[in-house]
Parts: C-alpha cells; sequence; structure tokens
C-alpha cells in the first residue's frame, strides 16, 4: 500500500510540476520525496548517535546498580558485625563494672577495719600459726586476684573498643564509597536525560517530516506487527545457510531461542530488567538464551567475554552482536541484516536494522553443527 501511495504522490507531483514549468535545459528541481528521505536519513544517523549515547549511558547506570547492589549487601553485614561488637564490648564492660563492685567493697571492707585489726582478727580465728599464714595469704591472693582481673577485664573492653571504633572507620568508608557511586549514577542519569531531550527533538522532526506522506507507528503497535512478521522470515533464514547443516536439536533449541525472543517484542526497556516485565540489554539476552539452557553473565560486558568470536561476515542466526569495547549494548542477531534488542530507556524490545559499522564484536555461544542442550 505505502508502494502504491508513493507512487501516486510521485505521478501527481511530477504532474502538477510538468503543468507549472515546461521543460527546458536546465536540470529540474530535486523532488520533495527524496528531499524528505535526505532529511529523513541524516536524522536518523543523528538519532543513532544518541542512541548509542544513551545505550552507553544505560550500560553505566546498570554498572552501577550492580556495584550498589553488591555494596549494600557487603554495608548490611557490617552492620551486623558491628552491632555483635558492640555487645560483646557493653558486655565486657559490664563484666568489669561488676567485678569493680565487688572489689571496692571488700577494699572498702579493709578500710572500716584496719589492716591490723583485720590481721588480728585472723590470728584469733586461726587455729595456729600455719592456718594464720594460709589465711593471710589467702587473703592477698584474694586481693591480687581482684587487681588482675579487673586489669584483665579493663584491657579486653579496651581491645573491643578499639575494634569497634576501627570496624565503624571502615564501615562509614565504606558507606561513603556507595554514596559516591550513587551519586555517580544519579549524574549519569541526567546526563542521559539531557540525550534524551535531544533525541525526542530530532523523533518529532522526524515524525513532521514523516507525516507529510504517512503515519508514524508507536514503537510497541511496531513491535506487535513485527511478531506476527518475524517467525516465519528469521526462522526460515536461521536454517538456510548452506555452510552448515544444523541436525534436529540443533533446529529445536534455534527455533525456541527465536520463539522466546519474538515473545518478548513490546515488552518495555527497563535497568536492571531480567523478566518479561521488562528487560535492559543484557537481561533479554540472559533471559533468551535460558531457554535453550544456555546461561549467560548479567552485563553485555561480561557476556562480550563469553562464546567464540567470529568475523562480521560469518554471523549467523543466534549470534550475539555488541556495540562497544568493553560493550555497552547487545543483542541477538536474525539474519537478514537484523537483530533483536532492548535498546534503551523509553523503547521497547523490538527488531532493527543491523549497522555493521558500529558492531565492535560477534560472538558465537550455539553451536552450529551439533547442539544438544
Amino acid at each position: 500500500m505505502k508502494k502504491k501511495r508513493r507512487g501516486q504522490w510521485l505521478f501527481v507531483g511530477m504532474s502538477c510540476l510538468l503543468a507549472m514549468h515546461p521543460l527546458t535545459g536546465a536540470a529540474a528541481p530535486q523532488e520533495p520525496r527524496t528531499q524528505v528521505a535526505t532529511a529523513q536519513d541524516a536524522l536518523l544517523q543523528q538519532m543513532e548517535q544518541l542512541e548509542r549515547q544513551i545505550q552507553q549511558k544505560d550500560a553505566l547506570i546498570i554498572e552501577k546498580m550492580d556495584e550498589l547492589a553488591r555494596l549494600k549487601v557487603e554495608l548490611e553485614q557490617r552492620k551486623a558485625e558491628w552491632e555483635g561488637m558492640k555487645k560483646e564490648a557493653e558486655a565486657a564492660e559490664q563484666e568489669f563494672l561488676e567485678w569493680k563492685t565487688q572489689a571496692e567493697q571488700r577494699l572498702r571492707s579493709l578500710q572500716d577495719h584496719p589492716l591490723d585489726w583485720t590481721l588480728i582478727d585472723i590470728l584469733f580465728s586461726s587455729k595456729g600459726i600455719s592456718d594464720f599464714v594460709q589465711k593471710v595469704a589467702s587473703l592477698s591472693i584474694l586481693m591480687k586476684a581482684d587487681q588482675q582481673w579487673m586489669e584483665a577485664l579493663n584491657e579486653k573492653k579496651q581491645e573491643l573498643e578499639a575494634k569497634r571504633d576501627e570496624f565503624k572507620k571502615k564501615y562509614d568508608e565504606l558507606h561513603q564509597t556507595y554514596q559516591k557511586i550513587e551519586d555517580a549514577k544519579q549524574m549519569i542519569e541526567r546526563e542521559k536525560k539531557e540525550i534524551e531531550t535531544q533525541l525526542r527533538s530530532l523523533e518529532a522532526e522526524q515524525r513532521a517530516l514523516e507525516s507529510r506522506f504517512a503515519d508514524s507507528e508507536h514503537p510497541i503497535e511496531e513491535a506487535k506487527t513485527q511478531e506476527g512478521e518475524a517467525s516465519a522470515v528469521f526462522l526460515d533464514d536461521a536454517f538456510m545457510g548452506d555452510d552448515v547443516m544444523l541436525n534436529v536439536a540443533s533446529q529445536h533449541n534455534i527455533k525456541k531461542l527465536f520463539a522466546t525472543a519474538f515473545q518478548q517484542l513490546g515488552v518495555p526497556y527497563r535497568w536492571g530488567g531480567t523478566t518479561p516485565k521488562g528487560f535492559d540489554c543484557s537481561g533479554f539476552l540472559q533471559y533468551v538464551y535460558r531457554s535453550i539452557g544456555i546461561h549467560l553473565p548479567r552485563t553485555a560486558k561480561q557476556q562480550q567475554k563469553v562464546g567464540i568470536s567470529v568475523s562480521k561476515a560469518q554471523a549467523k542466526p543466534g549470534d550475539l552482536v555488541f556495540w562497544g569495547k568493553p560493550a555497552y549494548h547487545v543483542g541477538l542477531y536474525l539474519g537478514n541484516g537484523k537483530y533483536i534488542h532492548a535498546p534503551r530507556t523509553g523503547d521497547v524490545v523490538k527488531i532493527s536494522k543491523i549497522n555493521w559499522s558500529s558492531v565492535s564484536t560477534v560472538k558465537r555461544v550455539v553451536p552450529r553443527s551439533s547442539l544438544s542442550m
């Protein structure tokens, strides 16, 4: 229908031009549709650059989110350990105070009864010289033991307090690191919003150009339309390569891989998303490959390190395609110059035309000859 409509516009436009301006030796003015197409190409290039910048920011944000999640767990563990040390120090202090009270009571008793009278009492209560000597020694040992025990308790208390203070210092440092990462993440989000504003402006220009000839589609509606067309086109292409013959197990798994991917068309992009409620680029690939028993790492940077590297010319349906080194974006190659991916914030899982000049790496994690997951 669009081709027919374009032909009608071209015919009407050319008829009007011929009627208004007879042909002369001068060059004919550029046809409006070509002007629009040229303008659209320029806009698309700018939009692609901005989308790449947004994807880079998204990748950084996801990285910071993962780092924050790890630090949060460590902070909770450190906090629990610090609380435990705090209680241990408090218990040691309480024990020290109890012994101190008992020792003070004994000292008061000696003060109330001077040592001479205490020794006289011991002498009269003793059964003999040896008993007297033993009791005096016992009194001396008791007083010395009190002093030693209190000193030991005091040392233990001071040691625990020192450990607690050191631990608190490390906890505070960790918390400061967490806050710095959180601040960096928020700064990246602000930068990304500025880029998104620029992108929305270009998208508005693009819609204005398209509205002169055809209505533009909403990304979710477009994605749903793609879902109906994708299976037949790309699943056939996955098994049409003349360089390899896929066995039954391979065909089953590739079909399952693509079927799972196509079911997610229209799912919104979400930072840290790994479920059909929302995906980021690497979370989408992780989810899709899990359906055939392959467990990919969490981030695009980590996923870029797995599998076998292949050249762009050797890319086959089912391969991972990456942008950036280290990667900030990843998609699933479908063949026919198309790939499926979760593009960026504000967009949805969709099929896009691949620009091979911007692709940095192609990785194969699905064996092409004998896959039996």
